[in-house]
């Protein structure tokens, strides 16, 4: 039985929406009162390809023109873009060779460097290479200084790439602070540089989100989708974030019909731009899945988790993303009664996670979490505990008192009672069952998890008087959701057997002893 509750998907959406690093401006399109210049030297189709994440429409385009290049650069930008599509259609392997090639290429201007080197490290961000990523940021802001764009909308670029990177290594302060700088120097650009405005206000908007900001985080997303919508039109693969939206609304409001709908259409709009193994695609494939599974059809959903997974370790390696989608995935077998099945995905999660994003890290922590309590339910103290301790001191760090660290509070409280260390345990259980409360309110499943689990704690340790009163406490609050909507009581059938079993079991252990 586990009582965590916590979901971790708004990081998938955190990694994906790692912008288009060097998408900027839009070429002339049909009803625009006006449109910036082109940007690149290539087709006006091959460039609109690109800037609507049409990759695999560009890739041919760029083909061509390669081929048949006459120009004294070899067409720099043309190869330029090709490898950038490469990398963003799953074929980063071949990318970034030529991308590093071209960073070094004799006779490139500094624009062409400085465009090299943006896209380079989105390519190092998709692969996880958070270290090198940095490292080429630095070489690009070099370049944009040598080539007089100190306040470009490249160098705006530069900023909120990093601001990715440090929200992805767990500074969400850090990465506030440098995407709302870009955001800043955008607006002062002008139409020129909208798209690229859009791409960091849809950023910005899922850091706000996942800090608990969610005015913030609406108001940006409502001006990134209406820029994108404009520009691209909704079946574009940049625009897909508009789409997202709709479907989390539809979730919000117990619609997943509704939201299948929406997830499908984004599914189909990026596996046909951008590829079904790319990036993006993989995450909307997992969002599909979550849906379908919240419609209790559990066989599809864990045949997408399973192929997803497989594709990410194919494709990907040990990256943020396949950890990621290997803990999702032992999540849905923890809560379908497969645990023999979720525990080498969940440890293989949080080991990449871990060396990759650190103990810091959200995912990590959420990783730990899961998986010390799984160990826990198998009887495995002696692994559970240190997995606990670290989602409590990683829980703490992101946010003192947190749901994280409460619930791995209350497994560890879980713990101490098993293994006869009673002050420990109700220690454990106080602080986790009053932190849960605080965050979660009376009615949430976890919340009567721990106030039960706390009574049982003390009907055996025969303070009775205590274990009346939690008793009390549980059975009002599952009194109180019984009168709760379907979608409550779906949440609480996640939790089969704990609740009124386990108090009425235990009551009668702690009224007997008056």
């Amino acid at each position: 039985m586990h009582g965590v509750a916590h979901d971790s998907r708004w990081l998938f959406r955190l990694i994906c929406a790692f912008t288009l690093s060097v998408a900027a401006c839009v070429p002339a399109m049909a009803g625009q009162a006006s449109a910036p210049s082109q940007r690149w030297q290539v087709s006006a189709p091959a460039e609109l390809a690109i800037r609507a994440r049409r990759m695999l429409r560009a890739i041919p385009l760029l083909d061509r023109e390669i081929a048949a290049c006459r120009r004294p650069d070899r067409c720099f930008d043309a190869r330029l873009l090709r490898a950038y599509a490469l990398g963003w259609s799953g074929q980063h392997v071949q990318a970034a060779p030529i991308l590093r090639a071209l960073s070094v290429e004799g006779g490139a201007t500094p624009r062409q460097l400085l465009e090299t080197r943006l896209a380079l490290a989105e390519i190092q961000v998709l692969v996880g290479e958070w270290a090198p990523a940095i490292d080429t940021l630095n070489a690009a802001m070099d370049a944009a200084q040598a080539a007089g764009m100190a306040r470009s909308e490249q160098t705006a670029q530069i900023a909120f790439s990093y601001g990715v990177i440090t929200m992805l290594t767990g500074d969400h302060a850090e990465a506030i602070k440098a995407v709302g700088n870009s955001i800043a120097l955008l607006r002062t650009l002008g139409a020129a540089a909208e798209p690229t405005l859009a791409e960091a206000l849809d950023t910005f908007a899922d850091l706000q989100r996942a800090r608990g900001d969610a005015a913030a985080a609406d108001a940006a997303a409502a001006e990134s989708d209406r820029i994108l919508l404009r520009l691209f039109g909704a079946d574009a693969p940049a625009s897909t974030s508009a789409r997202k939206r709709l479907a989390d609304a539809a979730l919000e409001r117990g619609d997943p019909a509704a939201a299948e709908i929406a997830e499908r259409a984004i599914v189909r709009i990026l596996e046909d731009g951008i590829g079904r193994t790319a990036f993006p695609s993989l995450m909307a494939q997992i969002d599909l899945a979550n849906t379908i599974e919240a419609q209790n059809r559990i066989a599809e959903a864990l045949a997408i988790k399973v192929a997803s997974v497989v594709a990410m370790t194919q494709g990907y390696g040990a990256h943020p993303l396949t950890a990621a989608t290997a803990i999702d995935l032992g999540s849905t077998l923890l809560d379908k009664g497969r645990p023999d099945l979720a525990g080498a995905f969940l440890e293989n999660g949080y080991v990449i996670a871990r060396n990759i994003l650190g103990d810091r890290s959200e995912l990590t922590v959420v990783a730990a979490l899961k998986l010390g309590t799984l160990r826990l339910d198998e009887q495995k103290p002696d692994q559970a505990e240190p997995l606990l301790l670290a989602a409590v001191a990683g829980g703490d760090a992101l946010e003192r008192d947190g749901l994280l660290a409460a619930n791995a509070r209350l497994h560890l409280a879980m713990l101490y009672q098993a293994s006869g260390r009673a002050a420990q345990a109700d220690a454990a259980f106080a602080s986790a069952t009053a932190s849960i409360e605080r965050l979660l309110g009376a009615r949430a499943p976890i919340t009567i998890y721990a106030v039960s689990n706390w009574g049982s704690f003390a009907a055996r340790s025969g303070n009775d008087a205590r274990a009346r009163t939690l008793f009390r406490r549980a059975i009002g609050y599952v009194q109180q959701r019984g009168a709760q909507s379907n979608s409550a009581a779906e949440e609480l059938r996640r939790y089969p057997g704990l609740f009124r079993q386990a108090i009425a079991a235990d009551w009668r252990l702690a009224t007997g002893r008056r």
